[in-house]
């Protein structure tokens, strides 16, 4: 199974990167017959060192389409972040039908939807985190509803319409 970690620097404290270590080692205790890859965008390859499981870093990716294959080729987004508003990061992911398993911090629970976008779980929980990523994993039809949510909730067009009506009231 495919998953994909991004953060600029692994060292910035607030995107969770220790925390991705103990919820990638308590992943691979629970389900030790499962292979595991890590996608890392951003990510220094020193650091994806520490993982002990293959991984691919991709660097810095400016590149749109492959960093959409990058979230297609996924089976899981990972968001461990402590300190968040609502990444972007978390819209591409399901833009691209890849569910995404992050913590429940500042805007995330906005567009990562327990069963249908992904699941969430307590800020520094790593066992549930683990347990969020196995959950998605057998759950085969999460990605078209993480994709179908995006559409309907995302959509430029939407958030345009919806700018225009906040612009309205407030006028």
């Amino acid at each position: 199974k495919t998953l994909l970690f991004i953060a600029h620097s692994s060292s910035e404290r607030r995107k969770g990167f220790t925390e991705l270590l103990q919820t990638l080692q308590l992943l691979t205790d629970l389900s030790p017959e499962v292979h595991y890859h890590v996608i890392g965008f951003g990510v220094q390859k020193s650091d994806l060192k520490k993982l002990h499981i293959p991984y691919t870093n991709m660097g810095k990716v400016d590149d749109e389409e492959l960093i959409a294959v990058g979230y297609s080729a996924a089976d899981v987004t990972i968001i461990p972040s402590l300190e968040d508003n609502l990444p972007n990061t978390i819209l591409e992911s399901i833009s691209c039908g890849t569910p995404v398993a992050a913590f429940n911090i500042g805007g995330i629970g906005d567009a990562v939807v327990d069963g249908v976008s992904g699941y969430t779980s307590p800020a520094g929980d790593t066992a549930d985190l683990s347990g969020n990523i196995l959950r998605i994993i057998n759950e085969p039809d999460l990605a078209e509803k993480s994709r179908k949510f995006a559409v309907e909730h995302f959509d430029i067009r939407i958030q345009a319409k919806r700018y225009r009506e906040l612009m309205g009231s407030i006028a």
